[in-house]
C-alpha cells in the first residue's frame, strides 16, 4: 500500500531514493518546521528595511547640513553676548558695556552708567570671549552699552569677517534689540 506520511514529509510504503532534490525538498520542510514558513527575507521586507534606511539618512543628512561656518558660529556669539549684557543691565540695574577687545575678542564690562569713566570686567566666561578661528571684527573700536533700562547708547551696524572673507553683520538698534543682518 503507498500513501503519503504528512508528518515526515515522504511517501510510505515504498523506497524513498535520496536524490538531491528530494534532500533538498526535506532540508526544506525541516527549515520551515524548525523556524517557520520561511528562513529568510521577502524582497518586499526587504524594500521596506532600505526605504527606512533611506528615510533616515536623509533626516542625518540634513541634520549635517545645518553645522554652520565659522562666521555663523561667530555671528551668533557675539549676539548672544549682546542679549546676554542687555538682560544683565536689566537685571543689576546697572550699565553695561561690549567693547572688541583686538580684532578677535569681546569683553563685557559693568558701571553705574554709560558714562561712567570707572569700568569692572565681569569675572569668568562671561567677561572675556574668543571669536572662533579665522573670524575677526571688522573695526574693532566700537562700543555698545546698555543702560539700566535695557536701551542701547547708539544704533549701530557691527561687522564679523570670516575665514573666506565673507561678512556677517549684527544690527544693535537704539531700544537694545539686536538681529543678524542679511
Amino acid at each position: 500500500m503507498t500513501g503519503f506520511d504528512m508528518a515526515r514529509r515522504r511517501p510510505v510504503g515504498t523506497v524513498y531514493a535520496m536524490t538531491s532534490v528530494a534532500s533538498a525538498d526535506m532540508r526544506n520542510a525541516a527549515r520551515e518546521e524548525r523556524y517557520g514558513r520561511s528562513a529568510g527575507m521577502t524582497l518586499v521586507e526587504l524594500l521596506a528595511v532600505l526605504a527606512v534606511l533611506g528615510i533616515s539618512l536623509a533626516f542625518v543628512s540634513l541634520g549635517f547640513g545645518r553645522m554652520g561656518t565659522p562666521l555663523d558660529t561667530g555671528v551668533a556669539l557675539v549676539e548672544a553676548k549682546l542679549r546676554q549684557a542687555r538682560a544683565q543691565a536689566i537685571v543689576t540695574t546697572s550699565a553695561c558695556r561690549v567693547r572688541p577687545d583686538g580684532s578677535a575678542a569681546l569683553i563685557i564690562e559693568t558701571a553705574d552708567r554709560c558714562s561712567s569713566g570707572s569700568w569692572t570686567a565681569n569675572s569668568g566666561a562671561d567677561g572675556r570671549v574668543e571669536l572662533a578661528d579665522g573670524v575677526s571684527l571688522s573695526d574693532p573700536t566700537w562700543t555698545v552699552c546698555f543702560n539700566s533700562r535695557g536701551v542701547s547708547s547708539a544704533a549701530q551696524v557691527l561687522e564679523l569677517i570670516g575665514p573666506q572673507r565673507e561678512t556677517g553683520r549684527i544690527e544693535v538698534l537704539r531700544g537694545g534689540t539686536t538681529r543678524v543682518l542679511p
